[in-house]
């Protein structure tokens, strides 16, 4: 639209010029809504402020119209604007918009109601796979620690159901991937990533991935249960990375490969380790510090277990 057939559409004097200048915010997001513009001349950038950073929503240039939404459904602003060069707008102010609408057809006014109710859903979602998409490995797609976390502090807020948070790690991983390369050890990551996304079944079941060789889950079923997974998972790592090693290793149980010292030595097979920490239904509330201090001390714990598990519940850690 340009700017003169928007001025024919205001014939009551309430379109207003405003000049503002590179960088400068025109307002912020969550503040409540003065009025509508129109840019004239330049450009303004919509963006909101995400875990201490600027993420750009869109670029509006001459004839874009922006902040009308906020008019029309009484919401505050979901957005900040601020120019992106010297820029010329013509602003409808509240005022001025709150008397067009009172004398539109309601059909008008409802229909207006529901496409702005239908954009911010679609906006919504949209920045919810964005998120999403920024959280999650780049080499396994699983959820990261973002995710994680919110499902932990989810976890600890569900006290009416049996949940088990769940720690993965890999035992001699820096031999086995000094010794085989990145590309193997890469290999070695996503076969248990995609074990764990075969828990997609499971109601109530997150899995993510911290970061390297580093696996979470959160399984919403009694405690039993989730060691059945967890060690279904364990085993299943355990044969599928045999396949890495020729049959002398096999038959001698451990591998050669330089420790830090640079010297040739024995390691064990790779294989993962769990720590698996039962939260029973009816449990006090416990707090996020509390359970990771807890799974560190259990990580420590399994590394040393024959079977690469050590599980415990609330009521038992010590």
């Amino acid at each position: 639209m340009s700017s003169k057939r928007f001025e024919q559409t205001i014939n009551d004097g309430g379109l207003r010029p405003v000049l503002v200048e590179p960088g400068q915010v025109i307002f912020h997001e969550g503040a409540p809504a003065d009025g509508m513009y129109l840019v004239d001349r330049g450009a303004v950038r919509l963006w909101r402020l995400r875990d201490g950073e600027d993420v750009l929503l869109t670029t509006v240039g001459p004839g874009g119209i922006f902040g009308e939404m906020a008019l029309i459904d009484g919401s505050s602003r979901t957005a900040s604007a601020s120019a992106v060069e010297q820029t010329v707008l013509l602003q409808v102010p509240k005022g001025t918009f709150d008397r067009k609408m009172k004398g539109c057809d309601p059909f008008v006014s409802e229909l207006l109601l529901l496409l702005v109710h239908n954009i911010r859903r679609a906006n919504t979602s949209s920045e919810e796979a964005r998120a999403t998409a920024r959280d999650q490995n780049p080499l396994t797609r699983l959820p990261g620690n973002r995710s994680i976390e919110q499902q932990v502090a989810a976890a600890l807020a569900d006290v009416e159901r049996d949940i088990s948070l769940v720690y993965f790690d890999f035992d001699n991983f820096k031999p086995f991937n000094d010794g085989f390369g990145f590309s193997v050890g890469d290999e070695a990551i996503a076969d248990f990533a995609s074990g764990l996304r075969q828990l997609s079944d499971h109601p109530g079941c997150f899995v993510g991935h911290v970061g390297g060789d580093d696996f979470f889950a959160s399984l919403c079923e009694s405690a039993d249960s989730a060691e059945q997974v967890t060690r279904w998972l364990l085993d299943r790592f355990a044969n599928n990375v045999m396949r890495f090693y020729d049959a002398t290793t096999l038959a001698r149980g451990t591998c050669q490969a330089k420790d830090r010292s640079g010297e040739l030595a024995d390691f064990p097979l790779l294989r993962a380790s769990a720590v698996q920490f039962d939260l029973p239904a009816g449990r006090p509330a416990q707090s996020p510090a509390l359970v990771a201090a807890l799974l560190a001390q259990g990580k420590k714990r399994s590394k040393v277990s024959a079977t690469g598990l050590y599980r415990r519940s609330l009521e038992q850690w010590g």
